[in-house]
């Protein structure tokens, strides 16, 4: 409370809440398609928390909206990767009831909205063609590649080791640059 005051109080009620409300036994969107992908725009607690603790304005809508949109279509992709232990399992989940392709195109069409959204609104070109290039790649996974197979778990190592290099690679870049404040 000391760095950001009293309000800190309504951020944590807030974390809580979104917490809660996917996760509550029975009743929980966890198992409400699609309600178990927006609850994921919880996350952009986290840009108004940053906000907050680094006395900066808060992020513009556009930045706001693709973060909430980045923040869904990877649960989707997390779904699908989890699909069959889910079904297995019975639990009812978006990627579940429509499928691994809608799944994978679903993904494709958000990242090409995201890939519009950040072109348009900060005229960003590096973020946009690799948001362009990651919705080519899940129309050809859905329509070529893997279409409804699921992928193995050397697959989905692979998947998240390039994931996660790519997110740790562009940090300095985006760090030094601050492409979602323009």
């Amino acid at each position: 409370m000391v760095l950001i005051g009293p309000r800190i109080l309504l951020w944590f009620t807030a974390a809580v809440a979104f917490t809660a409300i996917y996760n509550l036994p029975r009743f929980g969107l966890k198992s409400v398609p699609p309600l178990d992908i927006v609850n994921q725009s919880g996350y952009l607690l986290v840009f108004v928390l940053s906000s907050w603790l680094n006395h900066v304005p808060q992020l513009r809508w556009p930045a706001m909206l693709f973060g909430a949109l980045f923040a869904m279509h990877s649960h989707v992709f997390g779904e699908i990767m989890d699909i069959e232990p889910d079904r297995q399992a019975r639990r009812t989940t978006t990627a579940t009831v429509i499928g691994p392709i809608p799944g994978k195109l679903l993904i494709a069409g958000m990242l090409a909205l995201e890939c519009a959204l950040l072109y348009a609104s900060l005229h960003n070109r590096w973020i946009s063609t690799a948001l362009g290039c990651g919705a080519g790649w899940f129309l050809l996974d859905a329509t070529v590649l893997w279409r409804d197979r699921p992928y193995t778990l050397i697959e989905m190592r692979g998947f998240m080791l390039v994931w996660n290099a790519v997110a740790i690679g562009s940090m300095a870049w985006v760090w030094s640059t601050a492409p979602f404040t323009g």
